[in-house]
């Protein structure tokens, strides 16, 4: 899969008149870090400075609020994981209920903030995915933190809509 230098670019944006706009964070108030983010992303000495914590206990994440001058690049720190996703968000698949020793498997559902069509950045999805995947079988409390912000109601601080992607799922070889 051919990426951009950047994680998470999606090199089809500045060719759809949106020229990475959703880095300005102009269709969102803020942003998530799953469970233990924020605590990696400082342990590895990366600059957190950018993010206003807005919550340090959002379903077991953190809820900020970007206020770097250059979003698109964070300001030279750390890029969490919730942009990098974007326009995707992961869920997890209907039958994944955290019993042990069942499969949980990542979908991802697409922001309507974006004009990009899920069909035109299919390579991103995967991406979004594979990455959601690998941080769910390795740590249960992303996968409960997941299935909590399913079973919530409406974000009042995010009003962007969230419709799942139809398609593969990350176990689909296939995708």
């Amino acid at each position: 899969m051919a990426m951009t230098q950047v994680a998470g670019a999606i090199p089809l944006c500045p060719h759809k008149g949106c020229a990475f706009r959703c880095c300005d964070f102009q269709q969102m108030v803020h942003i998530l870090l799953y469970p233990g983010e924020l605590e990696a992303a400082v342990a590895q000495d990366r600059s957190v400075a950018h993010l206003e914590i807005l919550g340090t206990n959002f379903h077991g994440g953190v809820r900020a609020r970007c206020r770097a001058r250059d979003t698109a690049t964070c300001d030279g720190g750390y890029k969490p994981l919730d942009c990098i996703s974007y326009p995707f968000f992961p869920e997890l698949s209907a039958g994944s209920t955290g019993r042990q020793g069942e499969a949980q498997v990542v979908t991802v559902a697409k922001g309507s903030g974006c004009p990009l069509a899920a069909d035109e950045i299919r390579h991103h999805e995967r991406y979004v995915r594979d990455i959601w995947q690998g941080l769910v079988e390795k740590d249960s409390k992303i996968a409960d933190w997941l299935r909590s912000l399913s079973e919530s109601t409406t974000d009042s601080l995010d009003p962007e809509d969230y419709q799942p992607v139809p398609g593969a799922s990350a176990r689909d070889p296939a995708a």
